[in-house]
C-alpha cells in the first residue's frame, strides 16, 4: 500500500498488530479490486461464470470421518454457504476472507487463536513475505496458490499452478460415488476379483483419488492425467495422507492408459476440462490468467473430452466397462453428456444431480448387476 490502500504496490510501514495488518491488507485488496473492475469496464470485457475457487472460514480446518453421513450433510451445510445462487453471476473471493485466509498461513493460528491474539504484533521478520502475498493477490492470483494449500472433503491439499484448484461441488460427486461405492461391495459377485478398483480420470491435484483412498480403504484407486507436473502433485497429496500405497498413477489420455493397463474398473470418476475454448478469454482473471489451460479448455463446445472419453470406452463390451460412471459437467452439459453416456448403452440407469446452486451439475450411469 503505497500511501493508503494503493493498488499499485505493497510498502506502507510495518503494521504495529495483526488487527493492524487485517484492516491494511483489507483496504489495500479492496482498492486493487476496485481498479481491476473499473479497467474492464473500460475495456468492455464483462468476466464470465466459471467461478473462483470458494474459500472455507480462514483457519479452520473440517476434521474427522467426512465418510459419515453427518461428516456429509456437514459438508453439503458448508458448501451451500460458498456456492452461489444460479442467477448470482460471477463470484470473487472475498477480500476479507482472503485476508484472515493469509493471515492464518503466516500465523498458524487458528480461528480461535487469532480472535485471542488478534492484538499481538505483527511478526516483522515476515514483512516481505506478507508484502510478495498481497501484491501478487492484488494481481488475481487465487489465495490458494499463493498459500499452496486446499481444502477438500475435509483434507488438506498441496495445489500448485499445474492442477485445478478443487472446487466444493465435486464434493457432492465423491459422495454420491462413495455410495456407489458401498452398493458394489455389498454385491457378493464383486469379491470374485479381489479388491474393487475406482478409476479417477484426469485426477489433476489428486482430491478425489485422495479422499476415496482415505474414505474406503478396502478399495484401489487408479489415478490418471496427461500431465506429468500435475500427476507429481497429486503422488505428493497421496503420500501426505498415507494413501500412496493403493493409488495407482498414470499419466495418458482419458480412458487410454486405463485399457492399456489391463485395468477393470468398477467405478470412474471424472472432472474433466469443459469450458469452451472461446469462452476462456472472459473468464474472471484469477481462473483464465492463473490455473491451467489444459484444466479447463474444453474445445468448442466443451464437450470434447466427454466424446473422447466414450469414443475409447466404444470398443469395449458392456461387462468390460465399470458399474458405475460419475462425470462433472458445465453449465447446460449434463443433458448431452447423459445423452452420451445412454448411447454407449454400459449403464441401464443414467442420472442428473443438481450441485447446491441447483444446477444440473453431475451424471451418473449405474449398471445393477
Amino acid at each position: 500500500m503505497s500511501g493508503r490502500g494503493r493498488p499499485d504496490g505493497h510498502s506502507a510501514a510495518v503494521p504495529a498488530t495483526i488487527r493492524e495488518a487485517y484492516v491494511q491488507a483489507s483496504s489495500f485488496l479492496r482498492s486493487a479490486a476496485e481498479q481491476s473492475a473499473d479497467e474492464r469496464d473500460r475495456a468492455g470485457r464483462p468476466e464470465q461464470a466459471f467461478d473462483a475457487p470458494a474459500l472455507p472460514f480462514a483457519g479452520e480446518r473440517r476434521d474427522g470421518d467426512a465418510g459419515t453421513r453427518d461428516e456429509a450433510a456437514n459438508l453439503r451445510n458448508d458448501a451451500a454457504h460458498r456456492v452461489p445462487p444460479a442467477d448470482s453471476g460471477p463470484r470473487t473471493q472475498d477480500t476479507e476472507q482472503v485476508v484472515l485466509r493469509l493471515l492464518a498461513h503466516l500465523t498458524g493460528w487458528s480461528r480461535g487463536e487469532r480472535l485471542m491474539r488478534w492484538n499481538e504484533p505483527f511478526p516483522s521478520d515476515r514483512w516481505e513475505d506478507w508484502s510478495a502475498w498481497l501484491r501478487r493477490k492484488a494481481q488475481g492470483e487465487p489465495v490458494q496458490y499463493i498459500t499452496g494449500e486446499e481444502t477438500f472433503y475435509g483434507l488438506s491439499f498441496r495445489v500448485t499452478p499445474a492442477v485445478l484448484i478443487p472446487r466444493p461441488e465435486t464434493e457432492l460427486l465423491v459422495e454420491r460415488m462413495l455410495e456407489e461405492a458401498d452398493r458394489i461391495a455389498r454385491r457378493p459377485s464383486s469379491h470374485a476379483r479381489g479388491a474393487p478398483v475406482l478409476v479417477d480420470i484426469g485426477t489433476g491435484s489428486g482430491a478425489i483419488a485422495v479422499a476415496f483412498a482415505h474414505l474406503r480403504p478396502e478399495w484401489l484407486v487408479v489415478a490418471t492425467d496427461v500431465s506429468e507436473e500435475a500427476l507429481r502433485v497429486a503422488e505428493s497429496n497421496a503420500a501426505r495422507h498415507g494413501v500412496a500405497e493403493r493409488i495407482r498413477f498414470l499419466r495418458g489420455d482419458l480412458w487410454t492408459p486405463v485399457a492399456e493397463a489391463g485395468i477393470r474398473a468398477d467405478i470412474v470418476v471424472s472432472n474433466p476440462p469443459y469450458i469452451p475454448a472461446g469462452d476462456i478469454p472472459g473468464l474472471m482473471r484469477e481462473v483464465r490468467d492463473y490455473e491451467p489451460k489444459l484444466a479447463l479448455d474444453g474445445g468448442d463446445d466443451g464437450l470434447a473430452l466427454y466424446r473422447r472419453l466414450f469414443d475409447q470406452m466404444r470398443s469395449f463390451s458392456r461387462d468390460r466397462l465399470p458399474r458405475a460412471i460419475g462425470l462433472e459437467t458445465g453449465a447446460g452439459q449434463a443433458r448431452a453428456v447423459a445423452g452420451m453416456m445412454r448411447g454407449l448403452g454400459a449403464w441401464d440407469v443414467v442420472d442428473i444431480i443438481r450441485d447446491l446452486s441447483g444446477m444440473e451439475r453431475h451424471v451418473i450411469g449405474i449398471r445393477p448387476d
